[in-house]
């Protein structure tokens, strides 16, 4: 996983190029329960999702690589539309809602997004780079990590395994 660190932004704020192929790793463990902060300072939690397939993007505004997979997920967001499959991202110590919604809405960002401090992402997500991506099936079981910038294409191969 070391390697993961240098394919993203660190904790420091450093970026190079994503790895080829993306870098991920197996996963199995209930989503955390806890409740996050929507933008608009709402409640709510990944449990909410279950029975459809969620992709959760760990991401901040001040990571470069972040900005670089944005695309790629609003086209995920796209492809999936409002169904069985739910694009969401969490912006990561990104600074005021009012700023994330503007830096969203900068990148073309149709899914929702909400909140999270650094700590609380390296300790429920083991989030140590970012962007930082986790594939969760229909019963709310984290089933893959990723680490550092995906494609649309990558996380589509692995979203309709779940969906079959």
């Amino acid at each position: 996983i070391s390697g993961a660190v240098l394919s993203a932004c660190d904790l420091r704020g450093g970026d190079s190029s994503p790895p080829h192929p993306p870098l991920s790793e197996p996963e199995s463990r209930p989503v955390p329960s806890r409740l996050f902060t929507t933008l608009d300072g709402s409640a709510a939690a990944l449990t909410d999702f279950r029975g459809r397939v969620l992709v959760v993007n760990l991401w901040g505004t001040w990571c470069v690589p972040c900005r670089a997979e944005l695309p790629e997920l609003v086209a995920l967001q796209d492809t999936y539309g409002e169904g069985n499959v739910v694009v969401l991202g969490i912006a990561v110590d990104s600074g005021e809602p009012e700023e994330i919604r503007a830096f969203a809405d900068e990148f073309g960002v149709d899914y929702a997004i909400w909140t999270l401090d650094m700590p609380s992402a390296m300790e429920e997500f083991g989030a140590v780079g970012y962007p930082f991506t986790i594939l969760v099936d229909r019963e709310g079981m984290i089933v893959r990590r990723y680490y550092g910038a995906q494609t649309a294409e990558t996380l589509s191969a692995e979203i309709e395994t779940l969906l079959e």
